[in-house]
């Protein structure tokens, strides 16, 4: 029914949280990429007015930032790294319980012989599904946030 098909599609996208933290690491890293630069641009005109205060001042800053945007891209990985198991892992839940419900599997090995190792099969692309699919998340989120700051 559609309520069954609705509450598995929930479970399997139950990582909202994760979801929040890809999209906060995304927004720190954006706006950390925005005053890199405006710190690059200060260096620039700091070595034109050859004031060496600021020059080394905007560059330890820029040092700073480059730190934390590396730290802020560790955490975007991770979390990233985390929504694809949860997505494996609900995914691989979903589809081994209709594969077992009312002898499926047996039907599938028994009555059609195209279909070797069904379990393995739906492992393998659970799998390349969720890792293409949390990459997505986060390739296509990083521009949206980007282009909004």
């Amino acid at each position: 029914s559609c309520e069954d098909e609705q509450n598995a599609i929930d479970k399997v996208f139950a990582a909202k949280k994760m979801d929040g933290g890809i999209i906060a690491a995304i927004c720190v890293q954006a706006r950390l990429l925005v005053q890199l630069t405006t710190h690059g641009s200060a260096m620039m005109g700091s070595i034109f007015k050859q004031d060496k205060a600021a020059f080394l001042s905007n560059w330890g800053a820029a040092v700073a930032i480059s730190g934390v945007c590396a730290v802020t891209e560790q955490v975007s990985s991770h979390f990233q790294s985390n929504l694809e198991m949860s997505l494996r892992g609900n995914l691989s839940k979903n589809f081994h319980t209709r594969l077992l419900a009312n002898n499926n599997f047996y039907k599938i090995s028994q009555l059609d012989g195209r279909i070797t190792d069904s379990a393995q099969r739906i492992a393998d692309d659970v799998r390349d599904f969720a890792s293409t699919a949390s990459g997505i998340i986060a390739e296509f989120l990083k521009p949206v946030v980007e282009l909004s700051l």
